[in-house]
């Protein structure tokens, strides 16, 4: 499974690698810094999840998801909020399959991949 990671944590890939590890999942992860990397990833190799943080610094996480979700609708898409970012989430009610809480656990990671909400 390939698992593509938006936003500005380069610690989120080392501890999600090594917690996912430590799962026995056979995943690998990329991390993409900004809305355009991301695409980029995405159009170089079929990405199974897109994780990505509302608002980040250089990520539009409302405009990234819909953009994922219209090229690339089996893409499993899940949005990292803060509690205080939840009324901007509702910006991406239809375009996310599921919201995850700050700062992404790879057990909360692994169950909303495991079980993803009914595609929108």
């Amino acid at each position: 499974m390939f698992v593509l990671i938006v936003g500005n944590n380069p610690d989120a890939r080392t501890e999600l690698e090594t917690a996912i590890a430590d799962f026995g999942l056979d995943w690998q992860i990329a991390l993409a810094n900004n809305d355009t990397e991301a695409m980029e990833l995405a159009a170089q190799r079929t990405i199974d999840v897109a994780v990505v943080d509302l608002l980040a610094p250089g990520v539009d996480g409302p405009t990234l998801l819909a953009a994922i979700r219209q090229r690339y609708p089996e893409v499993v898409r899940l949005l990292v909020i803060e509690d205080s970012q939840q009324d901007a989430a509702l910006r991406v009610l239809e375009s996310a399959h599921r919201f995850l809480n700050k700062p992404l656990r790879a057990d909360e990671l692994i169950e909303a991949v495991d079980r993803p909400s009914s595609k929108p």
